[in-house]
């Protein structure tokens, strides 16, 4: 079933994402511990000048080990995506945890299987991140394991993680979710 949410954000929807902290926030605002449920991937599309265009997608019932068909499948769709609403755009690519604050080996194996598949599909992702009960942090595979990288600050390039109060529920921006 696909559902649809929505209400008026607390931010300026057609504000660029710029920085990692910026990409971060909206990540956190959008996705953030009140949307914790199972394991789930959401998406997110940017445009060529960092604007969210205004749907993300909820891939929920992520299966526990990666699918590398599965993978394919979804960086194609967002392969697609971008190629008809934004050409030049890239994705931010969101795992929500099922359970927990720390990553599992499946779910290390999953990022992994996405980054490669987007690379093969030739996807632009401007990031992986990561949705726990500690909020959400970029994923950052330094030195070929992956690691959940804490901020440096805002309009730095290095990673950072995002805890910022959520809006009421009635007010985020729209999305879909099956």
């Amino acid at each position: 079933m696909l559902t649809m949410t929505g209400g008026t954000p607390d931010y300026d929807p057609l504000a660029p994402l710029h920085t990692d902290a910026d990409v971060l926030g909206r990540v956190d605002q959008l996705f953030g511990e009140g949307a914790q449920r199972d394991r789930s991937l959401r998406l997110v599309f940017l445009a060529a000048d960092a604007v969210e265009l205004p749907v993300a997608l909820a891939i929920d019932d992520v299966p526990a080990n990666p699918d590398p068909g599965a993978a394919e499948s979804i960086c194609q769709v967002i392969a697609n995506v971008l190629s008809d609403a934004a050409p030049g755009g890239s994705a931010v690519i969101t795992l929500v945890l099922d359970s927990g604050r720390n990553l599992t080996h499946s779910d290390k194996q999953w990022l992994i299987a996405l980054r490669a598949a987007a690379a093969r599909a030739g996807v632009q992702v401007r990031m992986f991140c990561v949705s726990s009960m500690d909020g959400v942090r970029r994923w950052d595979p330094s030195g070929g394991q992956p690691t959940l990288a804490r901020a440096s600050g805002p309009g730095t390039s290095a990673p950072s993680r995002s805890r910022r109060p959520k809006p009421p529920r009635a007010h985020r921006p729209a999305r879909l979710s099956r």
